[in-house]
């Protein structure tokens, strides 16, 4: 059973902050003047490492620019001119005291969302990264990020001492910044429990995934659950948690599997709880999914 994605590439980023940055001037222009709490301007940033590599997805800061009724540009690196991004690639937003951006950048293979919020003279907070794929929130490339308010003009960052300064300071974080491994499981199970609260079902394809795999990998189909576990191999300590709520259903409960004569069944119990009622979740299949040994069976 295969759920057709809903919103592919997304990258999600929570961050507090107030910055200085470049904002419009009354007769249209831009100006460099400090500007807490504001959001419209330009912002440098960079990303520390992730949760799942010890190395940041991006090395040189980037630079996003928050332009009028949500629109937003930005370049790979602080010395690209500006693109504006088309609507589908970037917008941003504020809520409350967030700033919610929504971006896919040249040199991410997926989108990004941040989430800023002020916090003294920079912009901090957490990112995670999504390829284009079914994104249920398990993903573990997620780490802190930092930004910082530079000046702009003619879709350009203004070359400087302040834009200098600025630079050095967020390269000295990223080098000294570690992953945080914990948040980065505590978030990727939050997001999971989300999609699964929203897709019931999902938890089911998971378990076809993982009994095709086997079944490629061993010629039969597996006799347990059990047996699944226990030959894939384990992940690091703070991940196995994630690993282990995946072979579960949306509401906790461990699902349920037995062969037929011809394939097998996964069950659900539903939200009551009662095996064989009527709302339980079922998937039977003739066969598992098809996969290659050439590509390891993935």
């Amino acid at each position: 059973m295969k759920r057709r994605a809903t919103r592919i590439g997304l990258l999600s980023l929570f961050l507090p902050v107030t910055l200085p940055g470049c904002t419009p001037s009354p007769d249209g222009e831009q100006s460099t003047r400090s500007a807490p709490l504001r959001a419209e301007g330009c912002y440098a940033l960079t990303l520390g490492p992730s949760a799942s590599a010890e190395r940041a997805p991006v090395d040189p800061p980037a630079w996003v620019a928050l332009l009028p009724d949500g629109r937003l540009g930005g370049g790979h690196t602080v010395k690209d001119t500006m693109v504006e991004l088309d609507s589908a690639l970037g917008q941003w937003s504020r809520v409350a005291d967030s700033l919610w951006i929504t971006w896919t950048p040249a040199w991410l293979a997926g989108s990004m969302a941040l989430r800023l919020v002020a916090d003294s003279d920079a912009w901090r907070g957490r990112y995670s990264l999504h390829g284009h794929q079914v994104d249920d929130g398990r993903i573990l490339t997620r780490g802190d990020a930092r930004a910082a308010g530079v000046p702009c003009e003619n879709g350009a960052l203004r070359a400087g001492p302040e834009l200098t300064g600025t630079i050095r300071q967020l390269k000295a974080w990223r080098n000294t910044t570690r992953p945080d491994t914990t948040a980065g499981v505590t978030e990727a199970l939050q997001a999971f429990e989300a999609f699964l609260r929203e897709t019931p079902v999902h938890s089911l394809s998971l378990m076809n995934y993982r009994i095709a795999t086997f079944a490629c990998l061993n010629q039969r189909l597996p006799a347990s659950i059990a047996e699944i576990q226990a030959v894939e191999s384990l992940p690091p300590v703070p991940v196995r948690a994630l690993e282990r709520r995946s072979f579960r259903d949306a509401w906790g409960r461990p699902l349920q599997y037995r062969r037929l004569a011809v394939g097998y069944e996964v069950r659900s119990a539903g939200p009551d709880g009662q095996t064989n009622s009527s709302d339980d979740l079922v998937s039977a299949e003739a066969a598992p999914l098809r996969r290659s040994r050439e590509t390891n069976c993935r």
